[in-house]
């Protein structure tokens, strides 16, 4: 059995229990050339060996992240990650330092039917906008032509195209034009389906010859002896004519709507493709003069056109902009939930920062230093129920470490006096200014309280990925070697963690960069005590589908992402390179 690869073009297979985002692509960036595909489940597991680029797909949803909150895409510190993830620029991290080049990141998400905004036309027009499963949004992120610029312009990246994909397939390219992007019409089946829904309804197909004898006689008797009279048959369609039915009428409609749908602007606003065209929002108060085209069976909105442009009054137009404006609202729906996962993605390094001796909060608002660990710290000074929650997975049963957190209750000096000198209640005054939290450790063992300073290097880098398991909630949390400092039974435990933060009601998604060997085995026992009914009382069950295992293995052609897929039994259903951990086999004696 070999490896399970991806190519843009093919689909995974495999649905998602938890993320919006449940598929990320990185292409032409850093060790990667041809774009790869990364299979995003609750539990997602990058493994392989160093710089073979494990780390540059975390570091591709850092710039994508960036660029959404900036513009900017010429990057050197990220906004999440500040000095501990330096891209360098655009020239450093594009592949093979090719400045002709553009770097792509792709982003996959499922259709929640549920969530659809409301659409126009009838039933079945409406219908192919949410029978779709995958919408894809892809980047092409390089320098614009040298001479698409204004003289004197300095050349920056930017995003030269956007690529919408339906369930897997593309539906629209939109290439740059300054700050607008212009449609590109692409056939696909999904608004194929859409104008035959438009077609069939406006043109139904013929009227089968024994309806069309009833019609033509007032009374006649149908197949089986059924009675029928022509009153009851009055509302139903004259059978049209054939020049009106063909495939070329059909084509008309395809044509019309290439040409509503060729050049239309959109506006590409924080990742999020907002359609800027004359029909994107019809508005009875905007001063044009709209004519509807409405369903006689149910009075539904089917298509619409502006009284005083002359190319409206062209046959099938209205019809062609109903089917754009469907499809502009379920491409801003998609994007903006892509956008919306992806501010919210979390970030931790592989050094996480360890406060000094004697800190209370540490005053830090900055958003980089999340990636370090300090936010986390901090957290724990502010909510301080997050700590009974840490102490559970540092205890016994868990990591079992002796230490118990604890948070001390400080006053300070100045603002004591500050409060005695304002008017008002002292005592009110006194009250408030014992807002400082001081965090420390209590040894169960020795019954002493410590420092954080004196417990080991591993409890204060695995604080901060506690803290994010137990705190954060509906978000995407990317972490590099998380088992940095831990002993290997503890290594293992974090995989309770994790699965616990994922599956239960956090609802969190891991991306996870690492070696250890540990954490994955657990997981893997994990889904095997699942399978069999076997799972420690207490404990979130995992399946297979809710689990994610790449291998990154460089080549000279670029790093190429490899899928193992996990079986209900825990197990891969394809082969480890060079077998798993095969290395600790070769020392043995």
């Amino acid at each position: 059995m070999g490896f399970v690869n991806f190519r843009l073009e093919e689909t995974s297979g495999q649905s998602n229990t938890a993320t919006v985002i449940t598929e990320l692509g990185i292409g032409n960036f850093k060790a990667f050339g041809e774009t790869q595909r990364v299979p995003v489940k609750p539990l997602t597991l990058i493994f392989g060996a160093n710089s073979s680029g494990k780390s540059s797909i975390l570091h591709g949803l850092l710039l994508a992240h960036h660029g959404m909150e900036s513009g900017e895409y010429d990057v050197h510190q990220t906004v999440l990650a500040g000095e501990m993830v330096d891209l360098g620029g655009f020239l450093n991290y594009v592949h093979k330092h090719d400045p002709s080049g553009a770097v792509v990141v792709r982003f996959e998400t499922r259709l929640d039917r549920n969530l659809v905004p409301e659409l126009h036309g009838a039933a079945r027009e409406r219908k192919p906008f949410r029978e779709f499963s995958r919408f894809g949004l892809v980047l092409h992120i390089g320098f614009p032509p040298a001479n698409s610029l204004p003289d004197g312009t300095q050349r920056r990246p930017l995003i030269r195209m956007v690529e919408i994909l339906i369930d897997g397939t593309p539906a629209l390219k939109l290439s740059s034009d300054g700050p607008l992007l212009q449609a590109q019409p692409i056939s696909h089946p999904l608004l194929e389906r859409a104008l035959r829904a438009v077609f069939d309804r406006s043109f139904p197909k013929e009227v089968p010859s024994i309806l069309s004898s009833l019609l033509a006689d007032n009374t006649a008797v149908a197949p089986q002896g059924t009675h029928l009279i022509a009153d009851e048959l009055k509302d139903q369609p004259s059978p049209p004519t054939s020049d009106r039915t063909s495939e070329g009428e059909f084509g008309h409609l395809k044509e019309v709507f290439s040409k509503v749908l060729a050049g239309r602007p959109f506006l590409l606003d924080r990742l999020v493709l907002v359609d800027i065209g004359p029909y994107a929002n019809i508005d009875p108060a905007d001063g044009r003069e709209w004519v509807e085209r409405r369903d006689d069976a149910d009075g539904t909105l089917t298509g619409f056109f502006d009284a005083h442009r002359e190319e409206d009054s062209e046959e099938w137009w209205p019809e062609a902009q109903a089917v754009q404006h469907n499809f502009s609202k379920v491409i801003g729906f998609c994007t903006a939930r892509i956008a919306e996962a992806l501010r919210g993605v979390s970030y931790l390094g592989p050094m996480r920062f360890v406060p000094p001796r004697h800190f209370t909060a540490l005053g830090i608002r900055d958003p980089r230093l999340v990636a370090g660990g300090s936010a986390a710290w901090e957290l724990l000074c502010r909510d301080t129920g997050i700590i009974e929650v840490v102490n559970k997975w540092l205890g016994r049963g868990h990591l079992a470490t002796p230490y118990c957190l604890k948070a001390k209750q400080l006053l300070d000096a100045d603002r004591v006096r500050e409060a005695l000198r304002e008017s008002g209640s002292a005592e009110q005054k006194l009250n408030d200014a014992v807002a400082l939290t001081e965090l420390m450790f209590e040894d169960t063992l020795a019954s002493t309280i410590v420092s954080h300073r004196d417990v080991g290097f591993g409890v204060g880098q695995v604080l901060p990925i506690l803290v994010n398991a137990c705190a954060l909630k509906d978000r995407l949390i990317a972490i590099e070697q998380p088992e940095s400092q831990l002993h290997p039974a503890q290594q293992a435990e974090l995989g309770d963690v994790f699965i616990e933060s994922a599956l239960g009601e956090r609802k969190n998604t891991f991306l996870l960069e690492t070696h250890s060997e540990h954490l994955i085995l657990r997981v893997l026992r994990r889904v095997r005590e699942t399978t069999e009914g076997k799972l420690p009382v207490g404990t979130t069950p995992v399946r297979p589908e809710d689990v994610s295992v790449v291998f990154i293995d460089p080549t000279s052609q670029g790093s190429v992402v490899r899928q193992l897929p996990v079986t209900p039994d825990g197990d891969f259903g394809a082969p480890w390179p060079g077998g798993f951990f095969a290395d600790r086999l070769a020392d043995l004696p």
